[in-house]
């Protein structure tokens, strides 16, 4: 690998790092960078979702205060973001290297979209949430995707939590931090056992 593979990824790191914690946009920063020097599609998504891992850790930990109290509800859903995460990392496993080529354009694709796609502005209300099945079920599938492959997956699970809470954003990105980690973390661990 040359110095100029290596600057290029450290420079895709660092905005992978910055944009996950802000916007859930690592990812699509990281992704191509690990394509562009010679990684195939399985191996640079394997690397990425690893590295993603680390991201994560660091986002949480700058999310403290805004994680208070909400040690319940990320026992709650982080069950639905672990169960989504093994399954993506089930579904990458068992997916061809050719098949999984020509379905990442078309993820990106649909990740470009989705952060186009905005949650319509709600009234002034108290803070609150609801987690019922349909969360559960929302968290889950954004697990998947995040353990399959995770291209914006942090956008499409904060506009999951906005428009399933009345919490505040930054409460819901902290909240947003954890449970994708948590995908990640055991996308990433089913990939170095399997």
């Amino acid at each position: 690998m040359s110095a100029g593979d290596w600057l290029l990824l450290v420079v895709a790191g660092v905005a992978g790092g910055l944009a996950g914690s802000i916007a859930g946009l690592a990812s699509l920063t990281t992704y191509p960078a690990l394509l562009a020097v010679g990684l195939g599609p399985v191996a640079a998504n394997v690397t990425n979702t690893v590295a993603l891992v680390f991201s994560s850790a660091g986002s949480v930990s700058g999310s403290r205060p805004e994680l208070t109290g909400q040690g319940a509800r990320v026992r709650r859903l982080g069950v639905s973001a672990l169960l989504g995460g093994v399954t993506g990392c089930g579904l990458l496993l068992v997916t061809a290297e050719a098949t999984f080529e020509r379905i990442a354009p078309w993820l990106i694709g649909l990740a470009s979209l989705a952060i186009m796609i905005r949650p319509r502005p709600r009234p002034l209300q108290l803070p609150g949430h609801r987690d019922g099945p349909a969360m559960h079920a929302g968290v889950f599938l954004v697990g998947i995707y995040g353990g399959y492959f995770g291209a914006a997956a942090g956008v499409i699970l904060l506009a999951l939590l906005l428009l399933g809470t009345t919490e505040p954003l930054p409460t819901s990105n902290a909240l947003k931090n954890v449970l994708l980690g948590l995908a990640n973390a055991v996308a990433a661990l089913g990939f170095a056992l399997l």
